[in-house]
Parts: structure tokens; sequence; C-alpha cells
């Protein structure tokens, strides 16, 4: 075990074969596992947070729901409310994974936590992990913020009347995040 903690390499081989909620886990009982996965970008709140929604999401809603009664100040806690209120019917309608509930924490505000963490958080899940939007380059691009660079995606590969599973082009997600430089790169 020594000398796989002295090899980063190493952790993120086995980092990258577990589900969301084995590397949020491992992250609370191994200081070295913890620094490699922050490192790497996981927020071990919101991979936590998805993981559980995906494994119970009532359950889940009522403890937070409970705790906010007890904690003074809203917070990361009201926003998670917030956040699980919102979606709930997405629970409804499709079996969310973790990483549905990662990709939906894209949707909240840009400065909240759970964007913050979900814009890190996703970086180290695979398309496997994240099946539910059926995002392009274009598409992760524009809810991430990242409008640069949207003109050369554009001439390149990338097809600007993509749709996600639920119809959406890429244009459509940049207004409705409230992207207007996106908007402009995609028309312009």
């Amino acid at each position: 075990a020594v000398e796989v903690t002295s090899r980063p390499d190493q952790w993120r081989l086995i980092a990258n074969e577990l589900p969301l909620m084995a590397r949020a886990l491992c992250s609370r009982t191994c200081r070295a596992w913890k620094v490699l996965v922050e490192g790497d970008g996981l927020d071990y709140g919101v991979a936590t947070l998805c993981s559980l929604l995906a494994s119970n999401m009532a359950a889940v809603k009522s403890g937070l729901r409970d705790s906010r009664a007890e904690v003074a100040g809203d917070g990361r806690l009201g926003e998670a409310l917030s956040f699980v209120s919102k979606w709930q019917f997405m629970s409804c309608i499709v079996s969310l994974t973790p990483g549905s509930w990662v990709q939906l924490a894209l949707f909240e505000p840009d400065d909240g936590w759970l964007f913050q963490g979900a814009k890190k958080t996703r970086k180290g899940l695979t398309d496997r992990e994240m099946p539910m939007f059926r995002w392009n380059e274009l598409h992760q691009a524009i809810v991430l913020g990242e409008c640069e660079g949207l003109r050369e995606m554009q001439d390149g590969t990338a097809d600007v009347a993509a749709r996600t599973a639920q119809g959406w082009t890429p244009l459509h997600l940049a207004a409705a995040k409230g992207r207007v430089r996106c908007v402009r790169a995609l028309l312009g």
C-alpha cells in the first residue's frame, strides 16, 4: 500500500475504475487518496450528494430538510435543498445515476458551490457515468461557461445543430444558461 500511495499514476488508474460514490468515500478515509482526487478535481460534497441522490433521493431530501431546521443560515444546505426540490421530478421520469446528478448541478447558478463543485467533479467522470444529456463538446463548453474557442469548434468537427437527449441545441443551452458571449459566438 505504501508503494501505491507514493505513485499518483497508480492511484489515478484505480480511481478511474471506481464509481463516483466509492471515490468520494475513499477520500474521507485516506489522506493520500483525498489529496489525489481533490487535486484531480473531485468535490467531496457534490460527489457525495449526487451519489446519495442517485441511491435514495427521498431520504436525502428528508435529511436535508431536517438538517436545515437545526442549522442557522442556509448556505450550502439551502442550496442543496433547493437543488433537490427543483430536480426531483427527473427521478420520476428516468433513473438518475450519480453522473446524471452532477450534470444537473451544472445547471445551477455559476457562483454557487454546486455548480463549482460539479464543474470540478465532472472532469473525473467517464461518459458512461454521465449518460443523461448526451452532450457534444459544444454543449459541454457552453454549460461550463467556456465560450472562447466555440468558433473553432464549429469550424472543426463539432456539430452546432446537435441535439441533446432532451432536444436542446448548443444555442438553446447557451440561452438557457444566460451565456450571452456563447450565443454571440454561435450566431456570429
